[in-house]
């Protein structure tokens, strides 16, 4: 990849991030993360300019802030459920557990 578009490449997704953080479009964050992730861990700072790694250093402060608002709202969203007596398969679901007895 040639210095302009990676630079060009972490500028766009860092902002693709933020949109949808603001948006709290977590599907679309998912599917944006899952669709670029081998791109991001096959980053090599080592090799890059000045430049790419000030890129790299902003859109990696941006995707641990939208991994922190996504934690958070997951919590939120938890402790809300778990306030309705009548949300119980609600949260054990929202868990991820499978057993609905009780």
């Amino acid at each position: 990849m040639s210095e302009s578009s990676l630079l060009a490449e972490l500028t766009l997704l860092e902002t693709q991030l933020r949109d949808l953080s603001s948006a709290q479009s977590f599907e679309g964050l998912l599917s944006l993360l899952n669709a670029k992730h081998d791109f991001i861990h096959d980053l090599d700072v080592s090799i890059m300019n000045d430049d790419e790694k000030q890129a790299f250093i902003s859109f990696s402060q941006t995707h641990y802030d939208v991994m922190l608002s996504i934690k958070a709202i997951r919590e939120e969203t938890l402790e809300e459920l778990k306030g309705r007596s009548s949300a119980k398969k609600k949260v054990r679901q929202y868990k991820g557990v499978q057993n609905s007895a009780g």
